[in-house]
């Protein structure tokens, strides 16, 4: 009986010692699988800011590209209708020199006729080339007199095409920035679906490790199960020995007490029975 218990002990104690290894081994694998997945976690967190980062400038990029899009619209649309106003007024005015018979452009009669009447005033013409020069000047007057009408619609025709130049410039401008607004926002919707990607690269690794880490949690606690039924177990089987020791030790002290009684002689067995009932 003793000697099964005190087998029972050695083998007790070397699992218990063997599963505190395992233990040892398993939170030291279950430490570093948490790292990894607190690693991965954090990485995975960065990009994600960054992506949200990147989809509201490409938000309010998109919002600016729009508005924009429609201010070049209403201009190019102003452009045309101004354009087509341009087009009524050059019909018009066409009309109207061919109803006055007017064969020269009024803005080329002002200026024969600033011609002519500046070499009238500075050249020494004879009595009959000054009459014939008056003659052309005062014709010249009488159509652009004439003019007047033409004039007006010719000052209408050049404040139309100065609109038109202007409004079809800016609604250039803002296209060109359009086009570069909408190139920065290609960029970054390119570098969104990047990071993306690698979002979809580290979400696999980091459910691994995830499922690695409770997988070694499952084992250790399993394995803190047998450490405390073998620990328990060990307690059981001291007890066990210490009741077999004391039983052991009263036994022979009731022998060594018998041989007192009867004056036998006492053997070094027996003072050692009663050393340990003392210590005990």
């Amino acid at each position: 009986m003793e000697k099964e218990l005190k087998r029972g002990i050695r083998n007790l104690k070397h699992d218990i010692s063997t599963i505190r290894d395992s233990l040892g081994s398993l939170s030291r694998k279950k430490e570093g699988c948490y790292r990894a997945k607190e690693e991965l976690s954090g990485k995975i967190g960065e990009i994600i800011a960054r992506i949200r980062e990147l989809k509201s400038k490409r938000d309010s990029m998109t919002k600016q590209v729009k508005e924009k899009k429609e201010e070049r619209d209403k201009l190019n649309a102003a452009a045309k209708s101004e354009s087509d106003s341009l087009r009524k007024l050059v019909s018009e005015k066409q009309d109207m020199m061919k109803k006055l018979h007017i064969r020269v452009s009024p803005s080329d009669i002002a200026k024969e006729l600033e011609r002519l009447e500046f070499r009238l005033e500075t050249e020494g013409y004879t009595f009959e080339r000054e009459k014939s020069e008056m003659k052309k000047i005062n014709m010249l007057k009488s159509q652009l007199n004439n003019s007047k009408e033409v004039i007006g619609i010719l000052n209408a025709i050049g404040a139309k095409r100065g609109n038109v130049r202007e409004s079809r410039s800016h609604a250039n401008k803002i296209h060109s920035e359009i086009k570069s607004m909408s190139s920065e926002s290609q960029k970054l919707h390119e570098e969104i679906l990047k990071l993306s990607g690698e979002i979809d690269g580290l979400r696999p690794k980091r459910d691994d490790t995830v499922k690695k880490w409770l997988e070694l949690k499952d084992e250790i606690r399993k394995l803190n199960l047998q450490f405390r039924e073998k620990l328990k177990a060990w307690e059981y089987t001291k007890a066990e020995m210490d009741r077999s020791e004391m039983q052991k030790i009263k036994s022979k002290e009731a022998e060594a007490e018998e041989k007192i009684r009867k004056g036998g002689k006492l053997t070094t067995e027996d003072l050692l029975a009663f050393q340990d009932f003392v210590r005990r």
